[in-house]
């Protein structure tokens, strides 16, 4: 626990320590859904019918786009095989990283949703049921994209490469987040996607946590 908290109390100060590059998913995400729009002509009526599914792609996006950040840093200042080293398990060294990716991955994007949503002219509850989808949600696509960095750590210009890799992961979560959204909008809580998607949320974490280890041991390994 000690060491888990360590490595990720480092994450969190080098990401607050990296000059707002910690912001670009949000940034990104904002100018996605603003050309998104633009580009349906600014109709409410329209904006109102894609919004939720748009903001879901937008989301799903940023947090892929940003999974190099995880553990390519370390891996090219040699800071990954000195803490294996130290004794700390790949898995405990995943774990951090998956939970520092939330903070500084996610929260953002989190954070930047209801102002986002003002484009399409989205109701409050409408907005308080993409919230809480992707609160739901947002630690199984941090294990997936965890995964997608462990797999291509060390491997320069292979953003597609991931995006292909996770993507079967990632479409079940959509699918169910979108419908878990809208069902919540009219059942609430006894809405059956809330439950599917959260026991997809646990399956997601329990397979992409372990997997992430085992890639990045083997990219670690001496070949």
């Amino acid at each position: 626990m000690k060491a888990f908290l360590s490595l990720f109390l480092r994450d969190i100060t080098l990401a607050w320590r990296s000059g707002g590059g910690w912001i670009m998913g949000a940034v990104f995400m904002s100018a996605f859904l603003a050309l998104c729009s633009i580009a349906l002509g600014g109709q409410i009526s329209e904006l109102r019918r894609l919004g939720t599914a748009l903001i879901w792609l937008s989301v799903l996006f940023s947090m892929l786009l940003s999974f190099n950040t995880i553990f390519q840093s370390d891996f090219r200042q040699g800071t990954l095989s000195q803490i294996l080293l130290s004794g700390i398990s790949p898995l405990t060294l995943c774990l951090a990283k998956w939970a520092s990716f939330l903070v500084t991955g996610f929260l953002p994007l989190f954070i930047t949703i209801p102002f986002a949503s003002l484009l399409f002219g989205l109701e409050g509850r409408l907005i308080a049921a993409i919230l809480f989808a992707l609160a739901l949600t947002a630690p199984a696509l941090a294990a997936y994209v965890t995964l997608a960095g462990a797999i291509l750590c060390g491997r320069v210009g292979a953003g597609f490469l991931a995006i292909l890799l996770v993507m079967p992961f990632l479409i079940p979560l959509l699918i169910f987040g979108i419908a878990a959204t809208e069902s919540f909008v009219t059942d609430g809580w006894a809405a059956s996607e809330i439950r599917i998607l959260s026991g997809l949320s646990l399956l997601s974490i329990a397979v992409g946590i372990p997997a992430s280890s085992a890639a990045l041991r083997l990219n670690l390994e001496p070949s």
